[in-house]
């Protein structure tokens, strides 16, 4: 029988399984530029609600929140309440304001985003 991996390891599992499915480079799992591309698609979804914008809306969403399962209590704290749209729309709103000035890795856009919005208290 197979072993299950339970915990961080199993979101981290998840989400490499994921991001290796969507054509992101060898080298890391997701560039900010790869982020940036599918926010325009987040944004044009936001504003018309339509069909054709939703996968990469999804793979955004999805990866904001496979970030914030990761690392949340740890680069940042969010406030409770805060849900998965509202965590992508503040990462959005950060991507687009550094966008010349990003981290390469995407991962790094969203924890700087959110840590931005929600450090922890120590």
């Amino acid at each position: 029988m197979p072993r299950r991996i339970r915990g961080p390891q199993g979101v981290c599992f998840a989400l490499a399984a994921l991001l290796a499915s969507t054509g992101a480079s060898a080298a890391f799992f997701l560039d900010s530029a790869t982020l940036l591309q599918w926010l325009d698609d987040y944004d044009a979804y936001q504003e018309r609600r339509e069909i054709r914008y939703m996968a990469k809306t999804s793979q955004y969403v999805g990866y904001v929140t496979g970030v914030v399962d990761a690392l949340d209590g740890t680069r940042f704290c969010l406030a409770g309440g805060v849900g998965a749209e509202q965590a992508a729309a503040q990462v959005a709103e950060y991507a687009r304001q550094h966008a010349k000035n990003l981290p390469r890795h995407a991962s790094e856009t969203v924890s700087a985003a959110l840590a931005e919005q929600y450090p922890c208290k120590r």
